[in-house]
């Protein structure tokens, strides 16, 4: 048993800069302590006088916010120490632990635990970064609470908007947590009150405005910390002089959002022209009969807008499809999608045709597309690349139309890499074909593409999981899920070739003519994986700050060659593993989508 445990410190990121002899001095200054499934270890504000390193079972760290309502930050897993800071400064404990699992810990009194940093410093560095990971989460939930828009101002874009209308419409989709107020009405002489009762509430209070000259306006601007402009989808498009200039004079710190409110059954086409009149933050399209997009609307308001996004990896992405299925399936919403390289495949084709079907001709198209773009039938002479990229091109081109990104009902991005200034690029605006054609434009397969006389190649050199983009679209407030298609599992093949390969001795070993003990790598997935390799840290950076990580064991899978098996396989597996990811994170977070 004592070697267990010296075995369980060792691999604590605060203790394993100990020798074993130092670990067996410091082992008899801890206590065992039994802790029953559902019950807490300690809780936020409690006196604090010792540290838990945990044997067995699983913890769960949870944070009250100002609102009173309490926010999972993270588990515990067998190994890991909580309560360190504590520990050592004697504050009141800054979250709650409790146990989902029947668990054992050892525990270690402050006084051993200063003794030992003071002795070993190294274990005080270790524990510092320890805190800051975890702390990442923590400064995540608490600003989450000042991104929930309490005073939302809604204002006509022109006289052709109808506004009238949408305020009708909006009423519908509200509950109680939302107070609507608009100057088509006479201001009620009561209205300071009713506002001031309203935020202790912690209501939303949406302020619905035909111009700046009224009662409401002047109370509306006082306290606005956000505003949509309402726009028809009129092909010319027309904001009123003085709504441009108040913006543009910068009296508030926020961006405005468009809406473009559709009124008939046309397909959104004219938005280019609306974004160009303003610097928006996001826009979105609220068509009058679809109930999704006021929906979505109203989970921008609260707060608990759903973001997805998809990591590149080559034809792993057929998990994605597995996710997107088991989401629709759990009712839990896509309010915007983004992805990079594969991924943006994914994005694009959800963004544009909805949820996938099992016997849909467009994942046919695909299916295949990657095989035939790698064909010997489409090299080309390698100036710049090994092959031609005209299939895929114009594969991309007849799936996606000339469909513009910013037309999407479903607000869409894909991450590309910049070649020419060496920095990553978010894309919403354009074709929605270009931007994955950019963004899944890997290094000497396919041909850059060219924007503005700038060459473009694949987003996951750059940013292979973009949640943080994500994170900036959406505001702290909401919910962002990540599917990862990468794996930082040890590649556990031991390989054998000498540092120079002639063409004959390769030839000879890969086809056991000759040079029997030579173990070769795929090419393919080394020049993959190599190309990845510089994203990796902001990649797992990434994965810490999403709120629902799905991230499988995809090694026995790789990136350009998959067979039909192997792609309802990951399609499957996708979806398992969604299903559980939901379920762990209903399990542990008090506040549902």
């Amino acid at each position: 048993m004592e070697n267990h445990l010296l075995g369980l410190l060792k691999s604590c990121k605060i203790f394993s800069s100990l020798n074993n002899v130092e670990l067996e001095n410091i082992l008899n200054k801890f206590d065992e302590v039994s802790l029953d499934k559902d019950k807490f270890l300690f809780e936020q504000g409690e006196t604090s006088n010792s540290l838990y390193v945990l044997v067995k079972g699983k913890l769960a760290i949870f944070i009250k916010k100002e609102n009173n309502k309490t926010n999972f930050i993270t588990e515990i897993e067998s190994g890991e120490t909580v309560g360190e800071l504590a520990a050592l400064s004697h504050e009141p404990r800054s979250f709650t632990v409790k146990s989902i699992e029947d668990s054992i810990l050892l525990k270690l009194s402050s006084e051993a635990f200063i003794e030992i940093c003071s002795h070993h410093p190294s274990a005080s560095i270790e524990m510092i970064n320890n805190i800051l990971s975890r702390t990442r989460s923590l400064v995540k939930i608490i600003s989450s609470v000042s991104n929930i828009k309490k005073h939302v101002g809604f204002i006509q874009a022109n006289h052709k908007t109808d506004l009238k209308i949408f305020f009708e419409e909006i009423k519908k989709y509200v509950d109680d947590d939302i107070l609507l107020l608009s100057d088509f009405d006479a201001i009620d002489s009561e209205i300071h009150s009713l506002i001031d009762k309203s935020q202790k509430q912690e209501k939303s209070i949406l302020y619905f405005l035909s111009s700046f000259d009224t009662d409401l306006a002047k109370i509306a601007f006082a306290n606005m910390d956000s505003l949509y402009i309402i726009g028809n989808p009129d092909p010319i498009p027309e904001i009123y002089d003085r709504i441009i200039n108040k913006i543009n004079n910068k009296t508030h710190q926020f961006k405005p959002e468009l809406i473009l409110f559709h009124q008939n059954k046309i397909k959104p086409k004219h938005t280019i022209k609306w974004l160009k009149l303003l610097n928006f933050k996001m826009h979105q399209h609220i068509r009058i009969d679809y109930e999704n997009d006021w929906h979505r609307l109203i989970r921008f308001i609260r707060g608990k807008a759903v973001g997805l996004v998809l990591g590149g990896g080559g034809l792993r992405c057929w998990l994605h499809l597995g996710v997107v299925t088991a989401l629709i399936k759990a009712n839990i919403p896509i309010d915007v999608i983004g992805g990079t390289s594969s991924g943006a495949i994914a994005a694009g084709y959800y963004a544009m045709y909805g949820a996938p079907q099992k016997k849909d001709k467009i994942l046919d198209e695909l299916a295949d597309i990657v095989r035939q773009t790698i064909s010997l039938k489409n090299l080309t002479w390698p100036a710049i690349s090994f092959f031609s990229g005209k299939y895929y091109t114009e594969k991309l081109q007849s799936i996606f139309g000339k469909t513009r990104i910013e037309n999407l009902c479903t607000p869409c991005f894909f991450i590309s890499c910049n070649l020419t200034k060496s920095k990553q690029i978010v894309i919403r605006k354009g074709y929605v074909w270009k931007g994955i054609r950019s963004s899944t434009a890997i290094p000497a397969i396919y041909p850059p593409v060219v924007i503005k006389g700038k060459l473009h190649l694949d987003g996951g050199i750059m940013n292979n999981l973009p949640v943080d983009i994500m994170k900036k679209i959406m505001g702290q407030g909401g919910t962002v899920i990540a599917a990862k298609l990468s794996t930082n599992n040890e590649d556990k093949k031991k390989y054998n070739f000498p540092p120079i390969l002639t063409p004959l001795k390769t030839f000879l070993a890969k086809f056991s003519l000759g040079y029997k003990g030579y173990v070769f790598p795929s090419f393919i997935d080394t020049f993959l994986n190599s190309l990845l390799a510089g994203s990796i840290r902001i990649e797992n950076e990434n994965s810490l700050i999403t709120d629902i990580l799905i991230a499988p064991d995809l090694s026995q899978y790789s990136m350009l060659n998959v067979s039909k098996k192997q792609q309802d396989e990951l399609i499957k597996l996708g979806y398992k593993s969604t299903i559980k990811a939901i379920n762990k994170w209903n399990k542990l977070k008090f506040n549902k989508i």
